[in-house]
């Protein structure tokens, strides 16, 4: 990983600093895949379907070249977990 790049726990920090008090949950999942066990995380957050928009323009504007790999749900109505 580049010096320069966000770390997980980083992303978290970015996105409470951010949207306090409007993340429902948040939380990092880590594991290990292959035969090198490379380490893997996942960020998912839960947030009210009228932020939804915003957390991923933020999301853009925390690297200068952005690359968003993938962002999937549950529309559960009123939240909607990323």
């Amino acid at each position: 990983m580049k010096a320069d790049e966000m770390t997980p726990k980083g992303l978290v920090e970015s996105l409470n600093k951010e949207f306090s008090g409007k993340l429902k949950d948040i939380r990092i999942e880590t594991f290990k895949s292959g035969l090198k066990k490379t380490e893997y995380s996942h960020v998912w957050v839960t947030i009210d379907r009228k932020d939804y928009k915003a957390l991923v323009k933020h999301l853009f504007t925390l690297d200068k070249y952005p690359h968003f790999l993938v962002s999937s749900g549950y529309d559960l109505g009123d939240t909607i977990n990323i």
